[in-house]
């Protein structure tokens, strides 16, 4: 007589329940292992920065002074020139850029100051600038590193 028991194909529930527990930790040490997701934040900020340093190199090239113009719901890159600033147009690049929704850009120094002008020494007017996000109340701030150069401070 055949043992029906030792037919019986499967798997016992201890079995299924070690699997399960030696998958979950694999999943999880992948999960930790990944890179961050860039918030939006983070991602606006960089395209902030890559503004100030094109404007700042171009303030060094033609000799002018270069700025970055903060307005309600965006930024504009403008130069001086022939004593008054106009947009300021590069390979293609529109010189105005609106903010994400909800996304708030302040420059650094003085209350109320709109602007953050590069000038042709390499100096720049503003210690850094902060973005808000007001839905989810994250702040990004960016300020100058013992070398002048902008980079992130949480």
């Amino acid at each position: 007589m055949v043992n029906r028991r030792r037919l019986a194909a499967g798997f016992t529930l201890i079995e299924l329940t070690v699997v399960s527990a030696i998958l979950s930790i694999i999943v999880t040490a992948a999960v930790v292992q990944l890179p961050r997701a860039n918030s939006s934040l983070e991602v606006e900020g960089r395209k902030v920065l890559a503004a100030i340093d094109l404007l700042s190199q171009q303030a060094i090239v033609h000799g002018t002074p270069h700025a970055i113009e903060v307005s309600g719901a965006g930024y504009r890159l403008r130069e001086f020139r022939s004593g008054t600033w106009v947009d300021k147009r590069l390979s293609g690049i529109d010189p105005s850029r609106a903010l994400p929704v909800g996304v708030q850009l302040s420059i650094d120094g003085n209350e109320g100051v709109k602007n953050f002008v590069m000038l042709p020494s390499g100096e720049m007017t503003a210690r850094g600038f902060t973005l808000l996000d007001q839905r989810s109340q994250e702040t990004i701030h960016y300020g100058a590193n013992d070398f002048g150069r902008l980079v992130i401070i949480r």
